[in-house]
């Protein structure tokens, strides 16, 4: 059994977290937000992202509700904000139709009204 000097180790972890806490102060600087809008940018503007894609979907009614309010969230981020992010950079007309694709789930799974009752509950 190798034994080790409990000063030695508690160097060591201490060393490991300053490493890892410098690593993570490098990644919040490199990933600055204009950064991050350039690279949202970057990966958005091929053509080949405009091109419609079919997607077969089987999920639970519980499943669709939560989508829906992830949709939602996600669009009430306000614009040029650090937290809009990917969806920031995209116009207008892309996000009409995200929040059209969230109707259209909420619709196929029949909870429309039960969203819009959800709604006006959290608004009270």
């Amino acid at each position: 059994m190798i034994r080790s000097n409990p000063i030695s180790i508690n160097f060591s972890i201490y060393f490991y977290r300053v490493k890892l806490n410098s690593e993570q102060e490098k990644i919040k600087r490199m990933l600055s937000v204009k950064d991050l809008t350039i690279v949202y940018e970057a990966l958005l503007a091929p053509e080949t992202m405009s091109t419609t894609v079919k997607i077969s979907l089987s999920i639970t009614r519980k499943q669709a509700l939560l989508l829906a309010k992830v949709i939602e969230l996600g669009l009430s981020a306000q614009p040029g904000h650090e937290q809009a992010g990917i969806l920031g950079v995209v116009d207008a007309a892309e996000l009409i139709k995200l929040q059209g694709l969230s109707a259209d789930l909420l619709k196929k799974a029949g909870l429309t009204e039960m969203m819009d009752k959800l709604n006006s509950l959290t608004a009270k």
